[in-house]
């Protein structure tokens, strides 16, 4: 029989599929090992974990929402049968049915209202997810969670049995999953308090800036770091960070009745009634049987009233001073002093319009007018340093050379930094005095 040899053509037809086939089973164990491997299943396993941590075994209620919060927490109690006795009380009806009582007293999907709604029914260890941020009752941190308390009390973070997930911190792994984002923000702002107790400031504000870049479309992550940023002086420039976070919230869901409503507090936190009301406003339209948030508007409607008088009240008591400023720049010396003598009898207590009385009969030559009216503008602010000047002035100009040199060192004294009064006292000092 004759025999032919396979050519090198058909032999390496054959190696070159059988060697991607051997590179797309080494890649595809390599991915599905990756997206089974819990270590890197935030969403499914390791936060849902660490969420029940601090909760206690025997009977406790859980306020929370959304998905990434539900479906792993029904896995833990149905599946796993972990913390059975925990009611989770969704803002809607969905696998738990726990909240139906509540949302049947409080007559609204608000999940304050459903927190006061279960204190009065006299419900204990109520925990939420998400900070509320309500005057009606206090959220102490305990982990990943906030228990709900009528009194103030101590954080009880348990941080250092938490965040050891490979990529939230260690590493720069991508988040392709908005749920994966969500909860990545969520460890990353709450791991941010822990440093922050410990004074570690540059750790805890750049924990915050990564929260908001990994939860860039979470109103969850970006509204938390908000109200973390309104409540922290020390961060630079924390008022406006904190209004850029709430109203990119509003930019995502400007439906979003919490977030109205949270807007609107934060201004009116900051005395911007016209701010809060606009917001407060948008909250009443968003949900028309909530009394409460009347209540807010129509106060701080009145607050923004009161602040409007202010300021017409201050307009008006600075009007003449105004004018007069502007006519003493036109040299128009005698009605610039009616109008700072109209200034000086409506504020009385103020230096500043007899000051310029003074001025103005300093540049007439009327010394002798001009000494008692810097005078009674020292007594009202004696650490002026212009009107110490100027007094030291009239009485260079009177020769009077000694209380000239006084005045100039007691406005020295004040203000070290004034050269043209350093080289007058010298040439006091030159003269003999």
């Amino acid at each position: 029989r004759s025999c032919t040899r396979p050519s090198e053509t058909s032999i390496a037809a054959v190696a070159i599929p059988a060697a991607l086939i051997i590179m797309m089973l080494v890649l595809s164990f390599r991915v599905n090992s990756h997206e089974s491997n819990k270590a890197f299943n935030y969403t499914a396993y390791n936060y849902a974990s660490d969420l029940l941590l601090t909760l206690p075994e025997t009977k406790a209620g859980l306020f929370a929402s959304g998905d990434n919060n539900i479906y792993p927490m029904a896995y833990f109690k149905f599946v796993l049968n972990k913390k059975p006795q925990l009611a989770v009380y969704d803002n809607i009806l969905t696998v738990f049915k726990d909240s139906l009582p509540l949302l049947e007293k409080s007559k609204s999907t608000q999940t304050s209202h459903n927190v006061i709604a279960a204190l009065s029914l006299g419900l204990t260890d109520l925990y939420t997810v998400s900070e509320i941020g309500t005057k009606f009752f206090n959220e102490i941190p305990a982990g990943l969670v906030f228990r709900i308390s009528d009194n103030p009390g101590q954080p009880e973070n348990k941080y250092w049995k938490m965040y050891p997930l490979k990529g939230i911190i260690r590493e720069p792994y991508v988040y392709h999953d908005y749920e994966e984002r969500e909860i990545i923000g969520t460890y990353l702002y709450r791991l941010s308090g822990f440093y922050k107790n410990r004074a570690m400031f540059t750790v805890y504000e750049w924990l915050l800036d990564r929260a908001i870049k990994e939860g860039f479309d979470s109103i969850p992550v970006l509204g938390s770091v908000a109200l973390l940023y309104s409540v922290d002086p020390y961060i630079e420039g924390y008022f406006d960070k904190a209004e850029k976070l709430y109203l990119q919230c509003l930019a995502l869901n400007p439906d979003n009745f919490n977030i109205a409503f949270n807007i609107a507090s934060f201004y009116g936190r900051f005395n911007r009634f016209k701010q809060a009301a606009y917001y407060f406003e948008k909250a009443a339209k968003l949900d028309p049987y909530n009394y409460s948030v009347k209540s807010y508007l129509s106060k701080a409607l009145e607050e923004y009233r009161k602040q409007q008088d202010e300021e017409l009240k201050l307009a008006e008591q600075t009007a003449h001073f105004t004018k007069g400023q502007s006519l003493i720049k036109e040299n128009k010396l005698d009605e610039a002093m009616l109008e700072f003598e109209k200034d000086a009898e409506l504020n009385p207590k103020l230096a500043r319009s007899y000051f310029h009385i003074a001025l103005i009969y300093s540049m007439k030559n009327d010394f002798k007018n001009a000494i008692p009216k810097y005078e009674k503008a020292l007594t009202l602010e004696p650490m002026n340093t212009p009107v110490l000047g100027n007094l030291g002035l009239v009485y260079i100009r009177l020769k009077d050379y000694k209380k000239a040199k006084f005045y100039f060192e007691r406005s020295l004294a004040i203000d070290p930094s004034q050269q043209r009064i350093r080289n007058d006292l010298e040439k006091l000092k030159q003269m003999g005095y």
